[in-house]
């Protein structure tokens, strides 16, 4: 059933690498006192390398007290415990039966001890149990989804599943909240994904939308849902898992970063293969034509990206991974509480109360993903 249904713009969200992590913190703007936010520089874990082979990070959740990592390489999926970085269970070949993938899970959530994964091509969810070995596979119409659904994406709230599925023949997408045990599904938001209105001749001819058309974003939270609309708002919208209200969360922002050569290439890493159909340099053309026929804007959007925090705040992406990722942190009224930076390349996957996740790849390309702390503190005010 439908509790609430919204029409807005849609978007896309960033990937990236990164050899050595230097945490900075700042707070940006002048006012009351704010809390700062510092990251250790030193990762309290560090998943992958040596430790587990794998290729191609696709994905992580977390909890309090487990982590699931989805690579591209068999097995495809790895449950760690946090308290000694201990690898668990791996999971997952290559296949049509239970527990297998036609390709690598492209999204997992961590709920309780299960763990769910999509098999985007073959359109099934995939549930592992972490204390044994068992495996099912639900088909996702069998959910109940209105069809024609395409889910990709793939999140969780407490302990119910949020999925998106999309309409892959047009522009459709929705927020849908999956209550397993009960059966239940609500859709708790509708929007469109923004047009791709421009067609670049490569070759071969490939669409893209305009530059940075950002819209909408979301995010599960600890409550329910945070939504950006997109089209340079200036708000937040949160919906309840009842979906009976939705409340607007003003963001303060006062500054923009400047959309320099790193933003557009970054811009285009989302919206033009660097591959197609395993053949890298397919779209070399495209690329080219479209630094010069593109006409990118001067800043970036206020938003680029969002993810929810352990309380009441959220994190918002303000300049992509290429430069170097900016996250400011805003609380239940909108307002700044801190600011943390990121080293070039490095993505930042899940936040928990004092801790952070994100995923680095040295310079030949492999990848880990890596636990750091997170301190809070009052402090007073500075300037950029």
């Amino acid at each position: 059933m439908t509790k609430v249904g919204r029409w807005i713009a849609g978007a896309a969200l960033a990937s990236a690498s990164c050899t050595v992590l230097a945490f900075l913190e700042a707070v940006a703007f002048t006012g009351p006192a704010v809390a700062q936010l510092r990251v250790e520089a030193e990762p309290v874990h560090r998943f992958g390398g040596q430790s587990v082979a794998w290729a191609g990070v696709q994905d992580v959740d977390t909890t309090d007290s487990l982590l699931v990592v989805s690579a591209s390489s068999e097995p495809f999926l790895h449950l760690f415990r946090l308290a000694d970085g201990e690898l668990l269970k791996s999971w997952g070949s290559q296949g049509e039966g239970p527990g297998e993938f036609r390709e690598a899970p492209t999204s997992v959530a961590l709920v309780g001890g299960t763990v769910y994964a999509v098999d985007l091509n073959q359109q099934q969810l995939e549930v592992f149990d972490a204390t044994s070995d068992s495996a099912e596979t639900t088909r996702m119409d069998a959910l109940g989804l209105t069809l024609p659904a395409y889910v990709s994406r793939l999140e969780k709230t407490g302990n119910v599943l949020l999925l998106r599925p999309m309409d892959p023949m047009g522009r459709g997408a929705s927020v849908v909240a999956w209550r397993g045990e009960e059966g239940v599904l609500d859709t708790l938001a509708s929007y469109e994904r923004p047009p791709r209105s421009i067609r670049l001749d490569g070759p071969p001819t490939f669409p893209v939308p305009q530059p940075f058309a950002i819209g909408p974003l979301w995010t599960s939270t600890p409550w329910g849902v945070a939504y950006y609309p997109g089209d340079g708002a200036t708000h937040l919208e949160e919906i309840t898992l009842d979906g009976s209200a939705a409340s607007q969360r003003n963001l303060s922002f006062g500054d923009s970063y400047r959309a320099a050569d790193p933003e557009r290439e970054w811009w285009m890493d989302q919206h033009i293969p660097h591959e197609f159909g395993g053949r890298r340099g397919v779209f070399d053309a495209v690329r080219s034509q479209a630094r010069e026929v593109l006409d990118f804007p001067s800043h970036l959007p206020p938003v680029l990206g969002l993810m929810g925090g352990s309380r009441r705040d959220v994190w918002v992406l303000r300049r992509p991974v290429a430069s170097g990722q900016t996250w400011d942190v805003v609380d239940a009224s909108g307002e700044l509480s801190g600011r943390v930076e990121f080293p070039a390349g490095s993505r930042l996957v899940a936040v928990l109360a004092d801790r952070v996740v994100v995923i680095v790849a040295d310079q030949l390309g492999v990848e880990t993903v890596q636990v750091h702390r997170l301190h809070a503190g009052l402090t007073g005010t500075t300037e950029r």
